[in-house]
């Protein structure tokens, strides 16, 4: 199973009766792994057959659990800590020991709960991509419509696949000889900004086929609004960021006249009773005298608000 993937899930599957009892009234959905570490690593250990190693943590007054294989450690939980942890007394564990506690035993029962209604509800949304037929004029792909990327805060959304793109090659912004694509230089150099890598993005379109009509691309957004949006409820991103006009229109719709009056601009949206922040962006095409020029002041913005607003990891 994908790592990017796991994270993902994690992310939203964690919850307040998720954490450790105590720390119920300080997590937020700003820091959703504080005191999940220990049903995380044992899920993990499921998952991937890592070993779970315990810590105690002087600097924070607790213990703390992750895995590890071949002394290489995978942390899901790592954003809890604001500062460094000073990790002391590093042993394995057996999951059996970390069982014994009931409380325990409960949230792990939640935890799996959790990932069985992910993975199955990610799937349908997956198949009601496949099965649509609500556009004219178009070619439809049966393939996974979401690339997972290792940040899980950030969602970028596109307007359309390519014939020639990620779909189709399965390397998200690279060609076939694994080169980065131009559109791909200019968001890498973008994501600088905000201390991410290319590879970091998770990214979907809003429209999920292929249309052969450009003039078609409005509706095509409007039939894939119900999809986008389980998508995103799914996921449970902090941010979205929307590539040009017509993924911005998904959510603010027939509001502003001009992109340019927008892409400076934090939105505050709902999406099926979750907030979110929308942040426009041009699209990174080397062609556009915008994608960079246009979009570093925004990124600015954008690297200004996540040092105030985002978990770190």
């Amino acid at each position: 199973m994908d790592i990017n993937f796991i994270q993902h899930w994690l992310r939203a599957s964690w919850q307040a009766s998720t954490a450790y009892p105590s720390t119920y009234s300080i997590r937020t959905k700003k820091n959703r792994a504080i005191w999940q570490c220990a049903i995380t690593a044992l899920l993990v250990q499921e998952l991937l057959w890592w070993s779970i190693l315990k810590s105690d943590v002087p600097n924070y007054w607790f213990t703390h659990y992750w895995n590890n294989i071949d002394w290489k450690d995978l942390d899901f939980t790592f954003a809890q800590f604001i500062e460094k942890p000073i990790l002391s007394n590093i042993r394995n564990i057996d999951r059996v020991e970390i069982l014994s506690n009931d409380n325990t035993q409960k949230r792990f029962e939640i935890l799996k709960t959790s990932f069985d209604k992910f993975i199955s509800r990610y799937e349908e949304i997956e198949k009601s991509v496949s099965c649509c037929k609500n556009c004219i004029q178009t070619e439809y792909f049966i393939h996974n419509t979401i690339y997972f990327g290792k940040n899980t805060q950030i969602l970028l959304i596109w307007e359309a696949p390519a014939k020639t793109g990620w779909l189709i090659s399965g390397k998200a912004w690279r060609d076939k000889e694994w080169k980065i694509l131009p559109s791909g230089k200019v968001m890498q150099q973008l994501l600088r900004e905000i201390d991410m890598d290319l590879l970091d993005l998770t990214f979907l379109e809003g429209i999920k086929c292929f249309p052969q009509n450009r003039k078609n691309l409005k509706l095509s957004m409007q039939n894939c609004k119900n999809i986008l949006y389980s998508q995103i409820d799914l996921l449970k991103p902090n941010i979205l960021l929307t590539l040009w006009d017509n993924p911005t229109r998904a959510f603010l719709w027939n509001s502003y006249n001009k992109f340019s009056t927008v892409a400076w601009n934090i939105f505050d949206i709902n999406i099926m009773n979750e907030k979110y922040k929308l942040i426009p962006i041009y699209h990174p095409s080397p062609i556009s005298p915008l994608s960079l020029k246009g979009n570093i002041p925004i990124f600015t913005k954008i690297k200004n608000f996540l040092s105030n607003n985002m978990e770190t990891y």
